[in-house]
């Protein structure tokens, strides 16, 4: 730790900086905005992923719509495996959801609504990631969300670049990602055993209800 300056503050950790997000990041892309056509059952169609792909940190890969494969610049709006992305509009509550992408279909691409996120060397997308759902950038997300209604606010690549990260090193950033998965299991575990109990519960009152009958 070191001294911040600031009495009320106190210590703050050494090394770490307070950077905006366009100096973590090599690009910002957007995608297109094919028409949707009918699934043909080929398991090659291409496809792009809906705003319901990016769920709270999770990617669905089954939430796309079949388009054509004679869509404009299909090939560079490609998802890959480890992408970053970030949803464009939404309502308030929900834009600027995040997640990276896991097990993607092929030929898959994805919308204007949605941008992709390149970071550079000094953040690691994961640490990134977990930063985008926390509160603090909750807060700038829904700040400089515009639209004309709240069922369809809008972030743009100026707001985005100007939204604040709090960046530890590069080491740091994989030690807290790395803390935040095992506690993740924790939490998960923790889940599924009290559904079991949940069903045992269940199970026990239709039984006790059909003895009584």
């Amino acid at each position: 730790l070191k001294p911040s300056g600031i009495e009320w503050i106190g210590e703050i950790p050494e090394g770490w900086e307070v950077l905006k997000l366009r100096r973590l990041l090599s690009n910002i892309e957007q995608g297109n905005s094919p028409n949707a056509v009918q699934d043909n059952g080929d398991p090659n169609q291409w496809k792009v992923i809906t705003l319901s792909a990016v769920s709270k940190g999770v990617f669905r890969s089954d939430a796309f719509k079949p388009i054509s494969s004679t869509t404009v610049q299909k090939e560079s709006n490609t998802l890959a495996e480890g992408d970053l992305l970030l949803t464009r509009a939404n309502t308030r509550s929900l834009v600027g959801d995040a997640c990276i992408v896991g097990e993607v279909l092929p030929n898959t691409t994805f919308s204007d609504l949605v941008y992709r996120f390149l970071p550079n060397s000094r953040a690691n997308s994961k640490y990134l990631l977990r930063y985008l759902l926390a509160n603090a950038s909750r807060a700038q997300i829904e700040r400089d969300a515009r639209g004309s209604n709240e069922t369809m606010c809008k972030v743009s690549h100026s707001h985005i670049k100007e939204w604040d990260v709090v960046l530890p090193p590069i080491g740091e950033q994989v030690d807290i990602v790395a803390y935040l998965e095992r506690l993740d299991k924790v939490r998960e575990g923790t889940i599924r055993s009290m559904n079991t109990q949940i069903q045992s519960l269940k199970t026990l009152r239709s039984t006790l209800i059909a003895h009584a009958v």
